[in-house]
């Protein structure tokens, strides 16, 4: 019941969207270790930070308030560490310096 009007409202305000994505991403990171074994949890994890780096390198348009969103979840969540090359690249071209700079540090 909750999802479509969250929906609706996300694509008619970016700055919702990122939000919403990076508390759902959060979310799932956080439960990952409470629904499967070790094995599959850091498997499960992997996968997750591996497809942060994908999209980061693949960009090609580095849309703000989603590369400010993707850095905000690996701000948070300390495992996700990038690439500190994909931080800069992606930082400058999206025009989300304060956010590469914290991530750098």
């Amino acid at each position: 019941e909750i999802i479509r009007p969250l929906q609706a409202l996300a694509q008619h305000d970016s700055g919702l969207a990122r939000l919403l994505f990076g508390s759902l991403f959060c979310a799932i990171f956080a439960e990952v270790d409470h629904h499967l074994n070790e094995t599959e949890a850091e498997n499960t994890k992997t996968a997750m930070k591996q497809g942060i780096n994908i999209v980061l390198e693949s960009s090609t348009q580095f849309y703000s308030p989603f590369i400010g969103s993707l850095q905000d979840i690996c701000f948070k969540e300390s495992q996700l560490s990038l690439d500190p090359s994909l931080i800069t690249t992606a930082s400058l071209v999206s025009r989300q310096e304060l956010i590469g700079i914290m991530l750098l540090e």
